[in-house]
Formats: C-alpha cells, sequence, structure tokens
C-alpha cells in the first residue's frame, strides 16, 4: 500500500481557516447572547416583577401584643410536658417504691 501524501495547497488553507473563523464567530456570538440573556435581561424582568408586586402588597399594621400572646402559646404548645410518677427502669425495685 502506498502513503497518501497530503496536498495542502494555500487555497485549501484559506478554506479551512475561513471555516474555522466562521465557526469560531459563531460560537463567541452565541456565549455573548447567553451571557448577556442571564445577567441582564433575566435581571431587569426580575426586577420589573419586584416593582409590579410592590404595588400590589397590602400594607397591614400587626398588632405586637396580640403576635407575641400567639407566638407564646405556641411555644407552650410545642414545649415537653414534665414527666410525673415516672420509674426508673435502671434503679431496683426496691428503690422504685420510694
Amino acid at each position: 500500500m502506498r502513503k497518501m501524501k497530503l496536498k495542502l495547497t494555500p487555497q485549501k488553507i484559506n478554506f479551512y481557516f475561513y471555516v474555522f473563523l466562521i465557526f469560531f464567530g459563531i460560537l463567541i456570538t452565541y456565549s455573548l447572547f447567553t451571557f448577556l440573556y442571564k445577567n441582564f435581561y433575566e435581571t431587569i424582568t426580575q426586577s420589573e416583577e419586584i416593582l409590579i408586586l410592590q404595588g400590589k402588597v397590602i400594607i397591614e399594621t400587626v398588632d405586637i401584643n396580640k403576635f407575641n400572646e400567639v407566638i407564646g402559646k405556641l411555644d407552650q404548645k410545642i414545649m415537653p410536658q414534665p414527666i410525673i410518677n415516672f420509674k426508673n427502669p435502671f434503679l431496683a425495685s426496691d428503690q422504685n417504691q420510694k
């Protein structure tokens, strides 16, 4: 078998160079638009949503005394109850009866 020689002419080199430049340009353009979309456009739309939603928020005064009362009742509800008449299983049976 004979080895084939690679024939590189200046025209082929120019053609491949231009193909590479076009591909690289498309890749850079895609990356630029993706960056701008994620970092600028999405941020602007989120800030616009916040501004729109701020106008829709109902401002309501909170009675601090009632709020603290409710929080206190919730704290009492979740606190463990003291155990009454607990017999310790690790002590001897004659000591439990005291």
